[in-house]
């Protein structure tokens, strides 16, 4: 993949624009306006720390991931060329991520490469990519098409699948392929190799405090159900991106959850194994959901081959309350960092909204019990 050299605090300098000569073959790059049917939307680039320099929270070098297969080669030249991406010859597949309303990945058969990946998407999923470019999360660069400027045979393959949005969508995400893979592809010592990696617990924090305010129940922090899903977290050279944003209305929910993960930011610090803190209560379900789907395959090690049942017990064994008090303090600094960038830059967030009446008064009305509870989200 490409490697984004942009500042990860440059957040003001997030998307640029210029004039583009709307058209399907018109070649789109990262900062472009992409306009189709008088209908104009940005091109997004997220700050993603995919080849910084990380270290593990004890100093040393940064950890060592190893990939349950080999990941696909990568065309990122031309990602956002739409006349290659409408190219009659290529072909386009159901990925293995994106299970709810599918992610299709746009391959050119001669060379080899995925040109794109495409998701259809309503304006939930695009204001909640767009919250979280906004606030300098690593996701995958996109941008926003009609559905109509791409070639018959993408939207054919598009309407006859079984996924009843992916039809009914009449926009598309264009998105940078990713060449990581999903958490739960990763066995027990990489996932703890990931736990240690300060960069990777800050934004795992920080997405929590993201999901909530957004309303998304499909990652890490639940509303009601057990919806907790590592698949919609990615290691990409051993760094963390965030897939599948949605913008939902919960109306009188996401106060109760706030309030209940400002509690566990606010145990006392001595008791690194206290069943409540933010470590134990997040993110241990999350590794043990992560590890309760992972089928390691002939390119691991003999030891990785445990029983499916065992794969969480090698994980929590691995690591020592010490390592665990660490991992909970920078999920905190994570965390309360989060909340305090989301009111820093109310009106911003406001405005992305300004469009979509219903969606801005439920974030106002969140921002509302947000400042109430801001007091409770100060790093130690």
């Amino acid at each position: 993949m490409r490697s984004s050299n942009i500042p990860s605090n440059s957040a003001k300098q997030l998307v640029e624009q210029r004039d583009l000569d709307p058209g399907r073959n018109a070649e789109v790059k990262l900062g472009d306006v992409i306009a189709s049917d008088s209908k104009t939307q940005i091109l997004h680039k997220p700050h993603v720390m995919i080849n910084a320099q990380k270290k593990e929270i004890d100093g040393s070098n940064k950890a060592s991931f190893s990939r349950s297969s080999p990941p696909p080669e990568v065309q990122n030249d031309s990602i956002f060329d739409m006349a290659r991406i409408n190219d009659e010859l290529n072909k386009i597949n159901k990925s293995s991520l994106g299970k709810t309303s599918g992610v299709f990945l746009v391959m050119n058969p001669t060379a080899g490469v995925i040109l794109a990946a495409l998701k259809p998407v309503k304006d939930p999923e695009i204001l909640a990519n767009k919250l979280f470019a906004l606030l300098d999360m690593p996701i995958p660069a996109f941008g926003v098409v009609e559905k109509n400027s791409f070639s018959k045979a993408i939207i054919d393959t598009l309407d006859k699948s079984p996924f009843a949005s992916t039809s009914a969508s009449k926009k598309m995400m264009v998105m940078e392929p990713v060449s990581g893979r999903a958490m739960s592809e990763y066995c027990a010592k990489d996932l703890k190799s990931f736990l240690l990696n300060k960069r990777n617990i800050e934004l795992l924090g920080k997405s929590m405090v993201l999901d909530i305010f957004t309303g998304n129940a499909d990652r890490i922090v639940p509303f009601m159900a057990n919806t907790i899903n590592p698949d919609n977290i990615m290691f990409q050279d051993g760094s963390i991106m965030f897939i599948d944003q949605a913008l939902r209305v919960r109306s009188g929910q996401k106060q109760s959850v706030f309030s209940k993960l400002a509690d566990a930011v606010n145990l006392e610090p001595g008791i690194p194994d206290n069943k409540d803190n933010v470590y134990n209560k997040y993110i241990l379900p999350l590794v043990d959901k992560a590890l309760g789907k992972y089928k390691p395959n002939a390119m691991h090690n003999e030891s990785d081959l445990l029983e499916k049942n065992s794969y969480f017990t090698e994980f929590e064994s691995s690591i020592d309350l010490d390592e665990k008090s660490k991992i909970n303090e920078i999920l905190i600094s994570g965390i309360c960092g989060a909340v305090h960038l989301l009111i820093y830059n109310k009106d911003k967030v406001l405005d992305l909204c300004s469009s979509d009446l219903s969606r801005k008064n439920d974030l106002a009305e969140t921002y509302v019990g947000l400042e109430k509870l801001s007091t409770r989200f100060k790093k130690n």
